[in-house]
């Protein structure tokens, strides 16, 4: 009974970060025949005691992923014991990530909103990091608090730059401490760190005071365009312009960086 309550719980709360999450019993014969309908980008397997029915789920999941072809991330939550049981029943590579229990759900939250569509940013995991990245391909970061809006916009850049994300002003600190990156579209309004007080954070700090920084907001009235535009970023664009004029204002932004030292 509290097993269910948690789940449904965790439901409510990837429902309410943006996401369309569907519960799954753990039976294989109901992954078979549902997991095609659902299409799953990530698949989260809550474990409560291990039995021959993860198993049986884990080889549908399997099945089904190498038969089309197709990505689905998948995330494992439960204890030590059955972590070691689990694994010596299917592959510990299948799985992308694992929760310990009890499990903090905005955790889980944060790594699905680093999913861009040809890049996960997993700090354990940096040797496959650079593998997927396209080397020739601008870095970007995107910081911003509202996560449908976050995975939105890494869907529309992430075809022709390296996109990262992250959904907090600390975390985008945290993450600039140990990567570097070409430009950072950064969320004007958020709690705690405003984008205000990230942009004085990294013009503090030598080692990310040159990196570009384009403001995203999502007013256009004019106390709040002035008081954008005092902070001095590099640029700023509205949320509400359409994907086509974001990406096209990105580009426009790396050519101009480009002519720089030839003008």
């Amino acid at each position: 009974m509290e097993t269910s309550i948690l789940i449904r719980a965790m439901i409510e709360s990837f429902k309410k970060a943006g996401f369309d999450a569907k519960f799954c019993p753990i039976d294989a014969d109901y992954v078979k025949s549902n997991i095609a309908s659902f299409a799953p980008d990530v698949c989260i397997i809550y474990m409560n005691g291990y039995s021959d029915s993860y198993t049986q789920c884990f080889k549908s999941i399997k099945d089904y992923i190498e038969k089309f072809s197709i990505n689905i991330y998948l995330y494992l939550i439960g204890t030590e014991t059955e972590f070691t049981t689990a694994f010596k029943n299917v592959e510990r590579e299948m799985f992308h990530e694992i929760f310990m229990r009890p499990v903090n759900v905005n955790d889980i939250i944060r790594q699905i909103n680093l999913i861009g569509s040809d890049y996960i940013y997993n700090e354990q995991n940096l040797s496959q990091t650079a593998e997927m990245e396209r080397q020739d391909w601008k870095k970007i970061l995107v910081v911003d608090d509202d996560t449908v809006y976050l995975r939105s916009i890494s869907h529309w850049l992430s075809k022709e730059f390296n996109v990262y994300m992250v959904s907090s002003g600390s975390d985008a600190v945290g993450f600039l401490k140990n990567h570097s990156v070409d430009l950072i579209l950064l969320d004007y309004e958020m709690p705690v760190l405003s984008g205000l007080d990230v942009l004085q954070l990294l013009r503090n700090e030598p080692a990310t005071s040159e990196i570009p920084v384009i403001f995203l907001t999502g007013k256009d009235d004019k106390k709040t365009v002035m008081e954008v535009i005092a902070a001095k970023p590099d640029s700023y664009m509205l949320k509400t312009i359409p994907p086509v004029v974001l990406i096209q204002n990105v580009r426009d932004f790396f050519a101009r960086e480009k002519r720089k030292p030839e003008e």
